[in-house]
């Protein structure tokens, strides 16, 4: 029976090793990165697209609108478009847009700002 001691110790220490040398090469070791990685980036986290809700010929309306809705603290941009008509001559605009989070409150704003300009 002594006689098999030192055996059985040998193969116990030996599936040890294995064992231990498989959870280091798979879990990290000697090649695993010091940093950690980034975290993928969040829907949230992408800047927010603007839609237009609004397109005007005259520059002082454009002005006035962006003015009301700066009282208002709502976010907002006038721009001019570049569009040509089928005669190929370009109609200028001035398009104006908002957040898309805030469209809603914004169109109900300009409904307002337009039946009061009438």
């Amino acid at each position: 029976m002594i006689r098999w001691l030192p055996l059985i110790i040998l193969i116990g220490l030996l599936v040890y090793l294995v064992v231990w040398a498989r959870k280091w090469y798979m879990y990290g070791g000697a090649n695993t990165p010091t940093f950690t990685l980034p975290k993928p980036f969040r829907k949230e986290s992408l800047k927010e697209s603007w839609i237009q809700i609004y397109e005007t010929a005259s520059k002082d309306e454009a002005d006035q609108l962006k003015a009301h809705f700066e009282e208002l603290e709502i976010q907002s941009i006038a721009y001019e478009q570049g569009k040509k008509g089928v005669d190929g001559k370009s109609n200028p605009g001035i398009g104006f847009a908002v957040p898309r989070s805030q469209m809603l409150r914004a169109q109900n704003l300009l409904f307002r700002f337009l039946d009061r300009k009438k």
